[in-house]
């Protein structure tokens, strides 16, 4: 996938979750490195004060593990964070439940299809 596919795939996916604005005033997705995404494939940060948000996905070659339909998913979960970040009462922490329920909500939002 390159960089302009996956900002058109982010830009249906921010109007599919009512993200633009004025909700968020900017939202940048772009594609990373493995070296500075570590061991994720996506990361979200963002400043709820000024309504902007930073969304990376790790670019690996296309295989059978990490196809565009994974990076659709990836980028629907770290776009839920977006979505959900106004009903956490506590500072953002890394939470395995929180995580999963995501993930269930991408594949079910994004499923990726299934080779017969």
């Amino acid at each position: 996938m390159t960089q302009a596919q996956l900002q058109s795939l982010a830009k249906r996916w921010i109007k599919k979750l009512r993200l633009n604005p004025p909700a968020w005033k900017h939202i940048e997705v772009s594609f990373d490195s493995e070296e500075e995404m570590g061991e994720t494939v996506g990361r979200c940060e963002w400043s709820t004060e000024h309504r902007t948000a930073l969304v990376r996905i790790l670019q690996l070659p296309e295989h059978d593990s990490y196809t565009a339909g994974t990076v659709e998913q990836t980028l629907v979960h770290e776009l839920l964070h977006l979505v959900l970040q106004g009903y956490m009462t506590r500072p953002q922490k890394y939470d395995s439940n929180f995580e999963h329920g995501l993930n269930v909500l991408s594949e079910v939002l994004a499923p990726t299809k299934k080779r017969t």
